[in-house]
């Protein structure tokens, strides 16, 4: 699309604003030094400021519009001011990106526009082009955007220069100020929408980042959560089982000590039951003994003494005989046996005596031992905690019995009030 009829069109006023807006480039050493390289483009500025002068005075010489060239003359006039701009040119060199380590490019900047020869070479290559040189307008438009668009980018460092003071010429040239300033303000406004839609599109994309990282430290929490729970309910489970078994332990120590007060208060009863037990176990065996050989002892004397007994028997019936009188037979032979008689049921009353003795002696032993064995019983229940102190009363009741022989051995259980009212007094002791 053209600006006006037969005139300059927006890719040749883009092609021309482009050309004078950088004011930066990096450049390849190809192992060279920095300052090298920045000579040498000083150098090419020179080059490249004097081939704008001289397209401009050529693009202007031959512009008869209507019989009149009115460009011609401000023209050279603006070419001979160009020869005085490269002197004032600034330009710096860094390696590039601020990196000192960087030996291969070179960034160079200037307040001014950078210019460098090809890119002029294809803006006149373009220029040239389309449309046909004989197009007039077109050329002289060329001439006055030319000339805007350099006193724009070298405004700082250009020498005094109006183009009013030239009919005809001056209002080409405010056209053209007015179409590039719109044209970079467009372009700007462009750029910083783009900047702005890049910058929002960054920030969106940022945000989802830090929306998924966020979602990653969510499910990493929520498992570290739950690694917790699960700890906290092993250690709740440990901790309930080490108070179990704190009070399993507790109880033990108590039900021990319990056994071991219960085993001292009973350590008396517990050494007479087995000290009476002892001794009623001695004499039963004693008296079994003494029994035994008793027992033993007349077969073996009746045998030992048979002669001696056959003899005083014989005797005996031999004095019978030997005496007529039935009375005096008998007293005589009642004599005689006396003699054996008392003796015998002498023996048999003291085996009487032995065998009571004995039996008695049996059913103490076994008395005393049976006590003996409910006190350790009793012990061993308190000290599983299978019994409490307070049954202690029971434990008494059967300790403390009737002894065999000496009345009925049952006794009566006791009561629930005799247990409570034994605890009772178990516990103000």
């Amino acid at each position: 699309m053209n600006i006006q009829k037969n005139g300059i069109s927006y890719q040749h006023i883009e092609r021309i604003r482009s050309f004078f807006a950088s004011k930066e480039d990096v450049i390849q050493t190809e192992g060279q030094s920095h300052s090298f390289h920045l000579t040498a483009l000083r150098s090419e500025q020179n080059d490249v400021h004097r081939q704008i002068a001289s397209y401009l005075s050529t693009a202007a010489s031959d512009l008869n519009i209507a019989g009149d060239n009115r460009y011609a003359g401000p023209a050279n006039e603006f070419a001979g001011i160009i020869s005085k701009v490269s002197p004032r040119l600034t330009i710096t060199a860094r390696p590039f990106g601020g990196d000192p380590t960087s030996q291969k490019l070179v960034e160079v900047e200037s307040p001014t526009s950078i210019l460098r020869e090809e890119k002029l070479a294809e803006l006149i290559q373009a220029l040239l082009v389309t449309p046909a040189p004989e197009n007039l307008v077109f050329r002289a438009d060329i001439v006055a955007f030319m000339i805007s668009a350099y006193m724009t980018a070298f405004k700082f460092v250009l020498p005094l220069f109006d183009p009013g003071a030239y009919a005809g010429f001056g209002a080409h040239v405010r056209w053209a100020d007015a179409v590039l300033a719109s044209l970079s303000f467009h372009v700007e406004s462009k750029d910083d929408l783009n900047w702005s839609l890049a910058h929002i599109e960054s920030r969106i994309a940022e945000t989802r980042a830090m929306a998924d990282k966020y979602r990653e430290d969510l499910a990493t929490l929520a498992v570290q959560i739950d690694e917790q729970t699960h700890r906290r309910t092993e250690f709740e489970q440990a901790t309930a089982a080490a108070e179990q078994r704190h009070a399993e332990m507790i109880a033990k120590v108590d039900m021990t000590e319990a056994a071991w007060n219960e085993q001292v208060r009973m350590k008396a009863t517990h050494v007479l039951w087995r000290g009476e037990a002892r001794w009623k176990s001695a004499g039963y065996y004693i008296s079994l003994t003494a029994l035994l050989v008793i027992l033993g002892s007349i077969p073996v004397t009746t045998y030992a003494y048979r002669g001696e007994i056959l003899a005083l028997v014989n005797e005996v019936e031999g004095t019978i005989r030997a005496t007529n009188n039935a009375v005096t037979a008998t007293i005589i032979a009642a004599g005689r046996l006396l003699l054996i008689g008392i003796p015998v049921a002498g023996l048999v009353w003291a085996l009487k005596l032995l065998v009571r003795f004995n039996m008695r002696s049996m059913l103490l032993m076994d008395d005393a031992r049976q006590r003996v064995t409910m006190l350790n019983t009793y012990l061993f229940l308190v000290k599983e905690g299978a019994a409490t102190p307070q049954d202690r009363g029971a434990l008494l009741e059967a300790m403390f019995r009737r002894a065999p022989g000496h009345g009925p051995e049952t006794i009566d259980p006791p009561n629930m009030a005799d247990l409570m009212k034994y605890g009772e007094v178990l516990k103000k002791t």
